[in-house]
């Protein structure tokens, strides 16, 4: 099976797009998280230093490690360098989707070790967003510790329930709460980047599960995440969980938020069945916004989130790339998990492309999503975007503007065509 997770990291996960979506686990996760032992403002500035001066570590010297210890910052570099000899920073959940942690697969181990390079250099892009991701954050948590005594205070007050986190924390001879800024650093690496591998699966992700859970883990760590900090981390808890929320309501519109999608699918199928009605529930909320501000963009901006207000090329719909509307399958083939898209739906839809001559496009449905994406925009600028239920075109060739283009050839899909598809699933 780690064979399997390998291929399907290869064919989705391997475009610049999910590169940069990888990046915003820092504002999304992280920080929230951190919002509870600290001001906001100083939290966020603390991340931003420490995001800056991540990149600033990075290296093509030091092979598929990316970044260098040596280059972190001069009050820092001891703790980093530890943090780096411990393997704090491998990252860990990537190579987990990947099929590579702790080379498990027997399929796997026998490729030869120039096979095994290729699935790290296709991962690079997504490894280097990790690692930066885990180095931000230790730098960030381990400076909040070490100059600021009311971090361990609240940390040692908000996280009173949780039995791991009162190991870190101490009361001095004063009655003050102390700890060391590298566990507590490495105690939030944990909390917001998520620990993962085989030792940390559940019972069902195991096997085959792997396949069927596979890119999921995430999604449900990050519902833990809120539903932890909302049940058992008092009124600071409560506080980040909804700033995480908003934060992804924001970006993925509101049918991003956790649960929603199936709501309104549950809503259609309800009205359908005992109303004897059609309707789409996205569609009548675009309308009573409208008519209640008179303004379509903010409608669209409430639908798929606020980068969809945006002028073109950076209106990109990133509702599917953040949102968790859909945490059930919608259809009972993607019970299968990701391996159903990639070995059943990308293959018929491929034929359906070649049956109307659309050779480009139906190449794109059968290769990793990188090239898939570059050979689309291709076939944009040559025929315009069609419809994927008539193959009429729906924007001819001379309206795709090279902005459009850019974006769906890093992996993004434009405002533009977001709204045209979904009035096709409508």
């Amino acid at each position: 099976f780690a064979f399997m997770r390998s291929v399907n990291f290869v064919y989705y996960l391997t475009s610049v797009a999910t590169w940069i979506t990888n990046l915003t686990q820092v504002p999304f996760v992280s920080v929230p998280w951190t919002t509870q032992f600290a001001n906001p403002v100083a939290v966020s500035a603390a991340y931003i230093r420490a995001s800056a001066e991540a990149a600033g570590m990075l290296t093509f010297r030091n092979g598929v490690q990316l970044y260098s210890a040596s280059k972190a910052p001069a009050d820092v570099r001891a703790a980093v360098q530890d943090a780096y000899d411990q393997g704090l920073f491998i990252p860990i959940t990537t190579y987990e989707s990947m099929g590579i942690a702790r080379n498990q697969g027997r399929r796997l181990r026998n490729l030869s070790k120039a096979g095994q390079l290729a699935v790290e250099i296709f991962g690079l892009g997504f490894t280097m967003a990790e690692r930066q991701n885990r180095i931000a954050t230790f730098i960030a948590l381990y400076r909040m510790a070490r100059d600021n005594p009311q971090v361990a205070e609240n940390f040692m007050r908000v996280m009173a329930n949780n039995a791991l986190a009162r190991t870190i924390v101490d009361v001095d001879q004063r009655g003050r709460a102390v700890m060391d800024p590298a566990k507590f650093a490495e105690f939030g690496i944990d909390e917001t980047h998520f620990k993962s591998g085989k030792v940390n699966r559940p019972t069902l992700a195991r096997n085959a599960g792997t396949l069927v859970f596979q890119f999921k883990m995430f999604m449900w760590n990050m519902l833990e995440r809120m539903v932890t900090m909302s049940m058992l981390q008092g009124a600071e808890g409560r506080a980040a969980a909804a700033l995480m929320l908003g934060i992804i309501g924001l970006v993925s519109g509101i049918w991003g938020l956790p649960g929603n999608d199936n709501l309104k699918d549950l809503w259609e199928v309800w009205m359908k069945k005992v109303k004897n009605r059609d309707v789409n529930a996205d569609a009548e909320m675009r309308k009573i916004i409208f008519d209640l501000s008179n303004s379509a963009t903010l409608a669209e901006m409430v639908s798929g989130g606020v980068t969809r207000g945006l002028p073109e090329p950076f209106n990109v719909d990133l509702s599917q790339r953040i949102g968790m509307g859909r945490i059930l399958p919608n259809e009972p083939g993607a019970l299968a998990g990701v391996s159903y898209d990639l070995w059943w739906k990308r293959p018929n839809a491929a034929m359906e492309q070649f049956e109307v001559d659309n050779f480009l496009l139906g190449l794109a449905e059968l290769s990793p999503k990188q090239a898939g994406d570059i050979m689309t925009q291709l076939a944009w600028s040559k025929a315009g975007v069609r419809s994927k239920t008539s193959d009429q075109p729906v924007i001819p060739p001379e309206k795709v503007s090279a902005g459009m283009r850019v974006v769906k050839g890093i992996g993004f899909t434009p405002g533009t065509v977001a709204n045209i598809r979904e009035g096709e699933r409508a």
